[in-house]
């Protein structure tokens, strides 16, 4: 049995799962709450999926990873690029690669980044952003899930995403189901010291309906996952989301404006428009063989190959609207000019400035949702879930405290199940280790905490990147 269980809930967050307790509606959620600390748990910004849940994992920024969407935004100098972000883009070492350093024992399932797989102690499963091959390691573990885990219906059924509707939120439930089988069958048959499991739910659900019936049973369905999660002895139990999600309209076009400052050239706004939602679906499959369950009706991808690159000092990106988005600064002469044109802006509530060799210039946060794709006009309006910066933490079992609330950070999570392992945690980390979480007489907060030099933890960056690209080229990916 693992030492500890963290339970991931993809865009989860107290303001739906707290309504529907208060009604009885979610007796394992309620159950669970009054025996843990729990609270609201602040997202990276962008609130993204991938970056997010590698953040966590790690406990450093988006800046400092260099991964600020789903996609490596490359700025040439004649043409801007973009491909989906895969585990060789990660410039720090994740929890398990710390723990595999010290021969301990991990399984990692569903966690969005890390495919290409790559050698840790213990097992690796990706299944979300994947092609649903050559997705495990060991590499074995493939035709164990295909066998026993029913991979092949989900992999041969992913075109059921890009139908949305029923049909995907069907999947989407079948693939849930799968996570949670293939979970619970690992936790009995191996000793891990730590089990990450992550449900994409309800996320995806978020990208293919608006009802709030959906969004419901959804949570329904959560807590019966949950329920079953419970079964797996351990020691502790927390559960987690990378971001948080709420309903708005209201979207602030941002390349428009860019354009009409005179900052930003697109070919033919309209040829933008209509290639938008096949963006995703051209990228995805060119990537990773098949688009998954990506939600491309609910997607801002843009087509860098319309932007006129000699003619655009500037351009905005980013996979989905968020209250924050990427800027790419391509003419420094002209980013004071830039930046200052955005700060007079109506709809733009604060620029971050980011130092990161590769990535954007700065962050545009808004009082609205930021859409990279341009529009009519500055501001338009979708009706639509949007990913928000509150997400959950929960942590339940010995000498936790209970009843308790606490806020956090996403950037707590890795030296906090550092803490508790009895693991050296690398300088550099920007969160720090919630003692509160445990009753003060409790062996884990009386602890005095380990850190150690960051290069102690470095993972043999040169091995990983040939063995992903040794995998991509298998797949006929590169």
């Amino acid at each position: 049995m693992p030492k500890i269980i963290v339970v991931g809930f993809d865009g989860a967050t107290w303001d739906i799962i707290n309504p529907l307790i208060a009604h009885g509606a979610l007796p394992a959620f309620e159950t669970l709450m009054n025996e843990s600390t729990w609270g609201s748990m602040e997202s990276t910004m962008p609130p993204m999926t991938i970056p997010a849940w590698i953040s966590m994992f790690s406990g450093l920024t988006p800046e400092q990873l260099g991964l600020f969407d789903f996609n490596k935004v490359i700025v040439g100098k004649k043409a801007v690029e973009t491909r989906l972000v895969n585990s060789s883009d990660c410039s720090g070492s994740l929890l398990w690669d710390i723990l595999s350093r010290r021969t301990m024992k991990s399984l990692v399932l569903n966690i969005p980044g890390t495919y290409p797989p790559y050698p840790i102690e213990g097992h690796l499963i990706g299944l979300d952003f994947t092609p649903l091959e050559r997705c495990t390691y060991p590499f074995e573990l493939e035709q164990l899930l295909t066998e026993k885990h029913n991979l092949v219906l989900i992999r041969e059924n992913q075109h059921q995403f890009l139908k949305g509707g029923k049909a995907a939120l069907d999947m989407i439930r079948k693939e849930e189901t799968m996570v949670l089988d293939v979970a619970m069958s690992f936790c009995r048959a191996y000793e891990y010291d730590i089990a990450v499991v992550r449900f994409g739910i309800p996320d995806h659900v978020s990208h293919h309906s608006l009802d709030e019936n959906v969004m419901r049973e959804c949570h329904f369905f959560m807590d019966n996952l949950l329920q079953h999660i419970r079964e797996i002895p351990c020691e502790y139990l927390i559960l987690v989301s990378d971001h948080g999600i709420k309903k708005g309209e209201k979207l602030f076009h941002i390349n428009t404006y860019l354009e009409d400052m005179g900052f930003f050239s697109m070919g033919t706004r309209e040829r933008l428009r209509e290639f938008g939602d096949k963006a995703i679906i051209t990228l995805g499959k060119r990537v990773v063989g098949e688009t998954k369950r990506l939600g491309t009706e609910h997607r801002d991808f843009t087509s860098m190959e319309t932007i006129q690159r000699k003619k655009s000092a500037a351009f905005a990106y980013s996979a989905i609207p968020t209250q924050f988005c990427p800027l790419y600064i391509t003419d420094n002469s002209a980013r004071e000019a830039i930046v200052q044109r955005l700060k007079q802006c109506e709809y733009v509530k604060n620029i971050h400035d980011v130092k990161c060799q590769d990535g954007p210039a700065a962050l545009v946060e808004s009082s609205c949702q930021i859409a990279a794709r341009p529009g009519k006009a500055h501001i338009g309006y979708q009706p639509r879930w949007y990913h928000d910066m509150k997400g959950i933490f929960l942590i339940q079992g010995k000498d936790v405290r209970k009843g308790h609330h606490i806020d956090c950070s996403i950037y707590d999570i890795a030296p906090t199940l550092l803490h508790m392992l009895g693991v050296a945690i690398p300088d550099g980390l920007t969160g720090r280790i919630l003692e509160e979480a445990f009753e003060e007489s409790s062996e884990i907060r009386k602890r005095i905490p380990q850190y150690a030099k960051a290069s102690a933890h470095e993972r043999n960056e040169e091995e990983r990147v040939k063995d992903s690209i040794r995998i991509l080229g298998k797949l006929g990916r590169l």
